[in-house]
């Protein structure tokens, strides 16, 4: 069918463009009818580092195999670790053997977080899977979220004549931002406000994850992103951190600031829009903007806020240590 060619073309498309799978196999030689092991080694080097991170971030993986030709579910593959092993590999189950799976990888699926479907064996295919933020339907996040990672591989069989281990590099969907603001009054640094008095939030429509890790938000469907964590610090300023799911590079993201006190909002950036000149200065070696968002998962910002008439009337933005811009008028 016509949605099937569909769906085969986007297993193709995935492996080839975000999957960064590759697989080694060997034939071997055991006594009786033992069948050769096969397994699934799941790595996180997609990052800015270039290193393997899986093992010392993920808590929980869980694997679904669709049949490829039908596209039906298969089997569920599930592991936990606190934490993994270095090179963490998976053994694949002898009833998948012999057949043409397409393999889909979720790293860090608690219920706590997200909200996801039970696959059904025979009947559930793999465009029934999505994620969602388990607070989707009020469209705002105010806590801390278990880290996410998503990978897919297409087409791959497994034997009980060769030993095979299929390496599954996965993309991490959940972003940290530590956001610092420090107020000056005549050069002096001054404690105007308490975290509370300001109302600090990232915008943005990527609440809901389809099976291929694009996202199935209407656009103009905004998840409010609020602090998980705030705190004054004393010759500083305040500090927030909060977390948002995958930023994508064709969709707006805002970061937002209202003043409580005064009711009205101080600040608004276009984050995505500053997000790319950051690319351009720290990560040139990265081709485009949605591969950066994907490999970089931490972002440091330092706002210094002048407040000397009483009114945000300039300020300096600082991210990952790099000047952004500065502007009056606030």
């Amino acid at each position: 069918t016509q949605t099937d060619k569909k769906r085969k073309a986007g297993i193709r498309k995935i492996g080839l463009l975000s999957a960064c799978l590759w697989a080694m196999s060997t034939s071997c030689v055991k006594d009786g009818w033992e069948p050769c092991d096969n397994k699934i080694r799941i790595v996180n080097d997609y990052n800015s580092d270039r290193v393997d991170k899986f093992h010392v971030q993920a808590k929980c993986v869980d694997i679904y195999a669709f049949e490829s030709n039908s596209g039906l579910f298969a089997e569920k593959i599930s592991a936990k670790g606190s934490p993994f092993t270095k090179d963490f590999e998976i053994d694949v189950p002898e009833s998948l053997y012999g057949k043409e799976h397409d393999y889909l990888v979720w790293a860090g699926l608690d219920p706590g977080s997200y909200t996801f479907p039970s696959m059904r064996k025979g009947v559930s295919k793999i465009e029934d899977f999505s994620v969602q933020l388990d607070t989707y339907s009020a469209q705002a996040e105010g806590k801390k979220l278990e880290p996410l990672w998503h990978g897919t591989a297409g087409n791959i069989s497994f034997g009980d004549k060769t030993e095979r281990t299929e390496i599954i590099s996965l993309t991490k969907n959940t972003n940290t931002f530590r956001i610092v603001f420090s107020f000056l009054d005549n050069g002096a640094i001054v404690q105007p406000y308490e975290p509370d008095d300001l109302e600090v939030g990232i915008y943005t429509a990527n609440g809901w994850m389809s099976h291929d890790n694009s996202i199935a938000d209407p656009k103009d469907r905004d998840i409010h992103y609020t602090p998980y964590f705030s705190q004054k610090e004393v010759d500083a300023g305040l500090v927030y951190e909060l977390n948002t799911l995958r930023l994508m590079a064709d969709r707006e993201a805002t970061l937002a600031v209202k003043d409580k006190k005064a009711g009205r909002e101080v600040f608004r950036m276009p984050l995505i829009s500053y997000l790319n000149l950051l690319r351009l200065v720290e990560e040139s070696w990265i081709r485009t903007l949605q591969e950066y968002l994907d490999r970089e998962d931490n972002f440091r910002m330092v706002l210094f806020i002048d407040v000397t008439n009483g009114n945000w009337v300039s300020f300096e933005i600082l991210i990952n240590d790099w000047v952004v811009r500065q502007q009056g008028s606030g």
